[in-house]
């Protein structure tokens, strides 16, 4: 039981952190990579789409596999996804592409790793 307890307050601050210092900043992090209001707009709207009904799927999942691997393979994506994140900013902040491209893939990567945490969300529930 301590054991578990301690495991929860791990996992709770490793959710803050991710919360405060990444998803809370998604939109500055895009607009520093050169995003306009219309990427702004895809990123606040279809990662949330997208997340919510990946939950649909989850429960048919969970018919197949175990809680325990889906969580665990939602969480390892979504960790990557943070990873493909920083890699896709990069391309406006440090190699100067002054295209969309870096915009895009920060809409798409956000996507993926929502949909990744929101596909977890009711296994690790």
């Amino acid at each position: 039981m301590e054991k578990a307890k301690k495991t929860s307050v791990k996992e709770a601050c490793a959710y803050s952190f991710m919360d405060g210092f990444g998803l809370q900043y998604i939109t500055p992090y895009a607009i520093a990579a050169g995003a306009s209001n219309y990427h702004i707009g895809l990123l606040n709207s279809i990662p949330s789409l997208f997340g919510n009904l990946s939950q649909l799927l989850t429960l048919k999942a969970m018919k197949k596999w175990s809680r325990k691997k889906i969580t665990f393979i939602a969480v390892f994506l979504q960790a990557i996804m943070w990873l493909a994140l920083i890699v896709a900013g990069s391309f406006y902040l440090f190699f100067n592409i002054k295209t969309s491209l870096s915009a895009y893939l920060i809409v798409i990567i956000y996507t993926l790793l929502i949909l990744f945490g929101a596909f977890g969300g009711p296994a690790w529930s």
